[in-house]
């Protein structure tokens, strides 16, 4: 493996004016002490009466819905009733904790939901949210085989991607070729079936068009897993089909192509292909617009959208995502519903946990003010400015960072800047974003969940 040789070109720095939140530590939303009161409801639902206040149902326990949670528990307390829908199961599998595994690395161990949520005034739902009636102020959810509609005042809809297959239908990648994307652990079974590839194979990721989660993120896997095939398959290839013609961090990507892994990957845009039509991956055979292409392994990033439930509900835009007024995360389509995360249409800000955490905590604010009455400040659209980064590894002991600032501009959030490393970056500066990278995942398991793991 060769050693980059890089200039002493430092990174740019940052003039920073005002900022109430950012992506690890944003400015708090309020807090007060509160007791142990977090009840898991595994096979039924809380009362429907709204004694306790207004009901605030959340769906999703991830980045955005935690926050959500955890803030408006210590802004509102008993104020309202908080219900959390977490979805099928009581734990959650980060999908960024898939990279500590093709790093050979153990990441941070998250406990059982109601370990997370001990001390928050709310109750947990472990269900899966299916159908929204807006006239009549009720979530569907589906327990098993038994379904029920929950009552709400307040909808906070927080639930991450669905994944649709190349071919437009819903995708079901829980198979050897799965996404490896979405919080069900399904990383261990692409690893197994990448170690698995012939001596001298070929492996195709596919990469989808835009918008979809953390867009960096494919291609530092693709970089993992080629750091993975130079130690147990030297003569392996990976192929990068991609559904677009450029992506971010491009020129830092494929200085690492070049300065790590040689001749080992290839990417092919979209102009080349004219885009993915079917997949075979039994027989390992991606058909395209132009030519076929055939692999002996298949990891297949899929196209992402807004989940169906909210869709359906109207309130999704042509694109497949929810229109948003991006100060409060409250819905366009609904002045009772507020969307928060990845299924968001946030303009230019990024879908990835950081922006989650940041938007959870702007929808809270939006909350409190509305069962309070308290009069919103009047600076929040024009003033408030949100810092998101990331980091992304090259190679197990250089990373190189990715970021941005935000303001909310009506129904998005528009870029004031933007920010990456420099290619020519020395050593020593990628090497600190490697042990940042290293502990970016437990600084925002915190972030999320208010503990330290």
């Amino acid at each position: 493996m060769k050693t980059p040789n890089r200039s002493s070109t430092g990174a740019s720095s940052l003039d920073r004016r005002r900022f109430t939140a950012t992506a690890l530590g944003a400015t708090a939303l309020g807090g007060r002490a509160f007791g142990a009161t977090t009840a898991l409801i595994a096979g039924g639902f809380p009362s429907l009466s709204f004694a306790k206040g207004p009901r605030v149902v959340i769906v999703g326990a991830g980045a955005g819905g935690a926050t959500v949670a955890r803030h408006l528990s210590a802004q509102l307390g008993g104020q309202v009733e908080l219900v959390v829908v977490s979805g099928p199961s009581a734990s959650y599998v980060p999908p960024f904790l898939g990279k500590p595994l093709l790093l050979g690395e153990s990441g941070p161990v998250l406990p059982p939901f109601e370990m997370l949520f001990a001390g928050l005034k709310l109750s947990l739902v472990a269900g899966t949210a299916m159908a929204i009636d807006r006239s009549g102020k009720t979530l569907k959810v589906r327990q098993g085989s038994a379904t029920t509609d929950l009552a709400y005042d307040i909808l906070v809809a927080a639930p991450g991607v669905a994944l649709k297959n190349y071919g437009g239908e819903t995708a079901s990648l829980a198979d050897p070729h799965g996404a490896c994307w979405t919080a069900d652990g399904a990383c261990n079974a692409m690893i197994a079936g990448v170690d698995a590839l012939p001596q001298g194979g070929r492996l195709t990721v596919i990469a989808p068009p835009q918008p979809f989660r953390c867009p960096p993120a494919i291609y530092e896997r693709v970089c993992l897993l080629a750091h993975r095939l130079t130690i147990t398959n030297p003569g392996a290839s990976i192929l990068i089909l991609d559904e677009k013609d450029r992506y971010p961090m491009q020129a830092l990507f494929e200085a690492a192509y070049s300065d790590y892994y040689e001749d080992m990957i290839e990417w092919v845009p979209l102009e080349f292909h004219g885009g993915v039509t079917s997949i075979d991956f039994e027989n390992g055979l991606i058909e395209t617009d132009f030519e076929s292409f055939r692999s002996d392994f298949i990891h297949a990033l899929p196209p992402q959208v807004a989940p169906d439930f909210l869709t359906a509900a109207g309130l999704g835009d042509d694109q497949g995502y929810c229109p948003i007024e991006a100060a409060t995360m409250r819905s366009g389509r609904d002045q009772d519903i507020y969307v928060v995360g990845d299924a968001s249409a946030a303009g230019e800000m990024s879908k990835s946990a950081g922006s989650a955490i940041v938007q959870g905590k702007l929808a809270a604010e939006a909350i409190g003010e509305k069962v309070t009455g308290r009069r919103p400040d009047t600076e929040t659209g024009t003033e408030t400015e949100i810092v998101d980064k990331c980091w992304s590894f090259v190679a197990p002991d250089d990373a190189v960072r990715l970021g941005g600032r935000y303001r909310p501009a009506g129904d998005h959030f528009a870029a004031l800047e933007h920010f990456t490393s420099n290619v020519e970056d020395p050593a020593e500066i990628r090497q600190e974003n490697a042990r940042e990278a290293r502990l970016w995942s437990a600084m925002i398991l915190s972030e999320i969940y208010g503990v330290d793991l």
